[in-house]
């Protein structure tokens, strides 16, 4: 396994549009393996200037079929095939998604010129992916949604979800914790900055990244990581797109 991965924020909004901007995807790369999570919009965008082509990507994993994690694959095939002929793609998400995902092509005429072969992945399975040893876990945002626990925990990326009392199982000194903070009040899908408190207090994670942003929590969000930081003594990191972090093995 490679002695250091570099994680690339490729997008920090939710399904609101913002400046500055995309939406969710994040990049996992060490010496021999790319590693794509979720692709909204824009993500194709920030892979070309983060240096990485749409053809380099080994495996994209899916945290759920909402359109802002999804949105841009078919771009990013279409991409591939433009750059090089091919556009051959092996991607992970959850079962829902293994029969409704090639509809999402064939519905913008890019299906003909695409191989995909989708392999779904349950909450409790792992497996080694490159240089990567990925499990994913559930998240309460929808009915099928679901985090990856990258490296035994190492990196975690929860994708959508709301405050997970489940998450204090997979903690286990953590080095990355990507989390999503949407929302400044509490919602049934997504996470406001007391329940994320109350659910990482005492846990040992090395630096929090906070993404997934919508324009009523990014109003006072300078004030909630100094009071997420505060509260429970982790470093903590309002993410933009194309921040870089060095994990090291």
């Amino acid at each position: 396994m490679s002695n250091e991965t570099k994680v690339t924020i490729l997008g920090t909004s939710g399904g609101i549009p913002m400046e500055g901007r995309g939406q969710s995807g994040i990049l996992l790369e060490s010496s021999d393996t790319k590693i794509l999570i979720d692709c909204g919009m824009a993500v194709p965008l920030r892979l070309k200037e983060a240096g990485v082509d749409a053809e380099e990507i080994d495996h994209i994993f899916l945290t759920h079929g909402h359109l802002d994690h999804i949105q841009d694959l078919p771009s990013l095939t279409k991409a591939s095939w433009l750059r090089t002929d091919e556009a051959k793609f092996t991607i992970v998400c959850p079962p829902d998604l293994v029969d409704r995902l090639p509809n999402f092509w064939k519905s913008v005429g890019e299906f003909e010129r695409t191989e995909i072969d989708i392999k779904p992945m349950v909450p409790g399975k792992r497996g080694r992916f490159g240089d990567f040893i990925i499990e994913a876990f559930d998240t309460p945002h929808i009915k099928e949604s679901q985090g990856y626990k990258i490296n035994d925990g190492d990196i975690i990326y929860t994708g959508d979800t709301a405050p997970n009392p489940n998450l204090k199982n997979i903690l286990d000194d953590t080095n990355l914790l990507i989390h999503e903070l949407s929302l400044p009040m509490e919602t049934s899908l997504h996470t406001h900055p007391d329940g994320l408190i109350d659910m990482i207090s005492g846990e040992q994670i090395q630096r929090l990244v906070l993404t997934h942003f919508y324009p009523q929590v990014l109003d006072d969000i300078e004030n909630f990581r100094l009071m997420i930081e505060k509260d429970t003594g982790i470093e903590t990191v309002i993410s933009r797109d194309l921040d870089k972090f060095y994990i090291g093995h």
